[in-house]
């Protein structure tokens, strides 16, 4: 192989031997493998990021519901005790 490449050099041609193509290829499909690995990490991040998103949002809206809920409430019961203070006491 050596004389090969050795008498190839003296034509002015050159040959890259079999194994340093193959190297070369194998580089290439590493390259690639981890180009793509890195894709699926990333579009797993992003969707996970999404549904914490939408969960934040969920729980934000559950809430603003309980808060309004409770304010209701708040003022239900101070309109009772406006509107009868004596009634409570006279009970108990």
């Amino acid at each position: 192989m050596a004389s090969q490449v050795t008498a190839k050099k003296q034509q002015g041609e050159f040959i890259i031997p079999d194994e340093c193509g193959d190297r070369a290829a194998r580089g290439k499909r590493r390259e690639a493998n981890k180009i793509a690995e890195l894709q699926n990490q990333y579009s797993a991040y992003k969707s996970s990021l999404q549904q914490i998103a939408e969960k934040i949002g969920s729980i934000e809206q559950e809430a603003d519901e309980h808060k309004y809920v409770f304010q209701s409430l708040n003022r239900s019961i101070s309109s009772c005790r406006q509107a009868a203070p004596l009634s409570l006491h006279a009970t108990a």
